[in-house]
């Protein structure tokens, strides 16, 4: 008796930011190179699978196929009657910029708006090895072009010269489409 067809498939990385490439890989069951995969994927708040990709297999049956999730997506792999799905996650891509003494800039990118969302700004306290927050920020609008919507504020926040800072918005204020996110740190 034949074995059942089978299909697999692995993200690496699982978790992702904005805009980055991950890559899906996996292989079929009977090892033959020139089998057709078909991938296709459905991102969060889509009720049914698009087709993103089809890949021939090469030796022992594997794939391969780099993608850039927009938000937390579901990647499914078909060949012949076989299926099997992975599921990669998404951060938005948060920056943040001193503009001057005691004031900066954020920013956070995604196929979303968050415009009324919060991220809280964090000094890191060397002493306690500890990120401590230091205030709220409320995010707006500041346009974007499709599919990135851009949210951000301007703000001032007196921390001493020297401190590490950061801003980070919390998997409250992006779900469930996103993870939570974190910028880069400067020093003020």
């Amino acid at each position: 008796q034949a074995a059942p067809l089978a299909v697999t498939i692995v993200a690496k990385p699982a978790i992702t930011i904005y805009r980055s490439a991950t890559t899906l890989s996996g292989s079929v069951s009977n090892g033959q190179a020139n089998e057709r995969v078909t991938v296709q994927a459905q991102a969060c708040g889509s009720t049914s699978f698009a087709t993103v990709g089809t890949v021939d297999t090469t030796t022992g049956g594997a794939w391969t196929l780099a993608v850039r999730p927009l938000k937390t997506t579901v990647y499914q792999a078909r060949w012949r009657s076989a299926a099997a799905t992975t599921t990669v996650r998404v951060r938005p891509r948060v920056t943040l910029r001193k503009l001057t003494a005691g004031r900066f800039a954020v920013r956070v990118l995604a196929a979303q708006s968050f415009s009324g969302k919060v991220v809280v700004f964090q000094r890191f306290n060397a002493a306690r090895g500890t990120w401590v927050r230091v205030r709220f920020v409320v995010l707006r609008s500041m346009g974007g072009t499709a599919p990135t919507f851009v949210s951000g504020a301007n703000f001032r926040s007196r921390v001493r010269v020297g401190t590490r800072v950061r801003a980070v918005i919390g998997s409250a204020q992006v779900a469930p489409c996103y993870l939570a996110g974190r910028s880069n740190v400067v020093r003020r």
